[in-house]
């Protein structure tokens, strides 16, 4: 699997809700399918290191958030009348036991919640931003 790789998912499937969705907008919750990106903990640290020229240390889901929006600040899309489309990000912590319960792997699965459904174009060139930024790390 890809670094950072998109997650479609239907709502009528996906039982596992973020923390912090109860901010979303109607129209989020009621659109069929949803766009997430699933970056590496330690991508998203490289990521605020060249960016920013800081290290962190992502201890939870706010910390990943803080992190995000560090680093969406610096896309091309931040730039555009139409990143303003973008209300909110929605991130869950995802640990994976590959083979033990030593071993693991920490992802985040970063939801974009838009302000309407019309900036959907705008939410697929931002994921595809970030993932070639990630791919790079």
């Amino acid at each position: 699997m890809a670094e950072a790789s998109i997650l479609l998912t239907s709502r009528r499937k996906f039982n596992r809700v973020p923390e912090d969705c109860c901010r979303r907008k109607k129209i989020a919750s009621e659109s069929g399918w949803i766009m997430k990106i699933r970056i590496r903990d330690e991508k998203i640290t490289k990521a605020v290191k060249n960016l920013e020229g800081i290290d962190i240390v992502l201890k939870s889901v706010e910390d990943a958030k803080k992190a995000m929006r560090l680093i969406l600040r610096k896309t091309e899309i931040a730039r555009t009348k139409e990143y303003e489309g973008l209300r909110d990000i929605a991130i869950t912590k995802v640990v994976e036991h590959a083979t033990s319960a030593v071993e693991y792997q920490t992802y985040y699965e970063v939801e974009f919640i838009l302000t309407d459904e019309r900036f959907i174009d705008m939410e697929i060139a931002l994921i595809k931003e970030l993932q070639s930024m990630f791919q790079k790390l």
